[in-house]
């Protein structure tokens, strides 16, 4: 079996600090930077692929839910930190980081506080789910 079949869920605290999760954390950090920031024009297509089926209105919300419940928890995971409140704190920081790049950028991108709050519903559930375990 793989990894991930094999891991137990119960266990992941006690892997908290692995250099596993440093690792995945440390190449999440810059590739959510880089989509965020891409220029509009390079994710957005004219021709309808197989992707589009999946469409809905404001899916991009979903997006920046699962991207930040994902940077949250590699962030918990990894220990940079131990302080309970900067567990949520430093990701909310890093979105709204990414938003007002955004805006400096000039690259089709546009500061938008539902993206804020899309992120900030997406580290309260990772956070959740981290206290939870």
């Amino acid at each position: 079996m793989g990894f991930w079949m094999q891991m137990d869920i119960k266990k992941l605290p006690a892997d908290r600090g692995n250099g596993f999760f440093k690792f995945l954390f440390c190449v999440y950090t810059p590739l959510l930077f880089l989509i965020t920031l891409l220029p509009i024009d390079l994710i957005q297509s004219e021709s309808s692929g197989w992707f589009e089926k999946f469409s809905f209105e404001n899916q991009d919300k979903l997006v920046h839910f699962l991207l930040f419940f994902i940077f949250t928890l590699l962030f918990f995971f990894s220990a940079f930190t131990r302080r309970n409140f900067l567990i949520w704190l430093m990701p909310l920081l890093t979105g709204i980081l990414i938003e007002i790049l955004q805006q400096l950028t000039g690259w089709g991108r546009t500061f938008d506080v539902f993206d804020i709050l899309a992120n900030a519903v997406g580290i309260f559930a990772a956070w959740l789910l981290v206290k939870k375990l």
